[in-house]
């Protein structure tokens, strides 16, 4: 019988940390487009929201309701572009 402890246990039971995995790392970049992700559909809500009135006035003035959308996913691209650069620049990136 042989008792394995520290990081030999962990090689012996397959965790990822002492194997060298990039579990962690994924898991937090994962977690950070995914934040990335709701603040980008807030902000973006809270726009519309509050440009409620000139939305309507464009739309009084001739706008058609597919010009309006694609006023606002082009914004959101643009947003969610800025929010991804930022979110991937601080990402702890694995070193080899």
């Amino acid at each position: 019988m042989r008792i394995a402890t520290g990081a030999a246990r962990a090689l012996e039971e397959g965790n990822g940390l002492a194997t060298g995995s990039l579990n962690a790392p994924w898991f937090l970049l994962g977690t950070t487009v995914l934040v990335a992700t709701g603040m980008v559909a807030a902000a973006l809500g809270l726009s519309v929201r509050r440009r409620g009135r000139e939305l309507a006035v464009l739309r009084a003035i001739g706008a058609y309701p597919r010009q309006l959308r694609r006023m606002l996913l082009a914004e959101g691209l643009i947003l969610a572009a800025v929010a991804t650069a930022g979110a991937s620049r601080s990402a702890p990136w694995p070193r080899r």
